[in-house]
């Protein structure tokens, strides 16, 4: 991020303070006040969200986030770089209704190659691409030059026993791996009421992501 980028984001985040003094209280939680007041909306909440699917959940910011807005639902986090399952195990701490996992979700059960963006967020089973670095400013440094290799599990399998408390609230963010994580959770999709498709990658993959966002049917975040 340059100079000038770091300025305007800095001169917003005190305007955004400024108007809204709870912003102050979350951003000491590690919550953005922009994605709170996104997922705080009238009608997310009348959804009576009991169980949240964090897919993609890199160090618990949307674990965090989900906790502030639904205070008594079970969220299920999946996230397989190491390093960040050891923090995303340390977002929530005390929450008996928080249960992290150390692997990815996709189609089938194996291990595969990761990249590891130096963004972590932006980390992926796909390469990145120069035109997701310029859409992402904060990903341009690209990706590690060695994979780490990670466990992938299917959610079906992961949760399949488990009872599930309607209603579900589906999140997102696998960086264009979203149709081989759908594809490993048919009967756990079907069950949701709502999905929150984060920021897809900017790739080959590209259609595949806007295909995913079209092949939901219910609510869309």
């Amino acid at each position: 991020m340059s100079i000038s980028q770091k300025i305007r984001t800095a001169v917003v985040q005190t305007y955004i303070m400024a108007r809204h003094p709870e912003a102050i209280k979350l951003k000491r939680k590690g919550i953005s006040y922009e994605h709170y007041r996104d997922l705080k909306k009238p009608w997310i909440l009348d959804l009576d969200i009991k169980t949240i699917l964090d897919i993609g959940a890199n160090k618990g910011q949307f674990a965090k986030l989900a906790r502030e807005v639904f205070p008594s639902a079970r969220i299920y986090s999946f996230e397989p770089l190491p390093d960040c399952f050891a923090e995303l195990k340390r977002a929530l701490p005390g929450d008996k209704n928080f249960f992290p996992f150390e692997n990815a979700i996709g189609s089938r059960e194996e291990t595969l190659e990761f990249f590891r963006s130096f963004h972590t967020p932006s980390s992926s089973f796909l390469k990145m691409e120069e035109l997701h670095k310029e859409a992402f400013p904060e990903s341009r440094e690209g990706q590690s030059a060695e994979p780490t290799i990670v466990k992938v599990k299917t959610l079906d399998g992961v949760l399949g026993d488990k009872t599930l408390e309607k209603n579900i609230l589906v999140k997102i963010d696998v960086q264009g791996y979203e149709m081989e994580a759908i594809e490993g959770a048919h009967a756990i999709f079907w069950r949701m009421r709502a999905l929150r498709s984060w920021k897809c990658r900017f790739s080959t993959s590209t259609k595949i992501s806007r295909y995913f966002t079209m092949f939901m049917k219910k609510c869309i975040i």
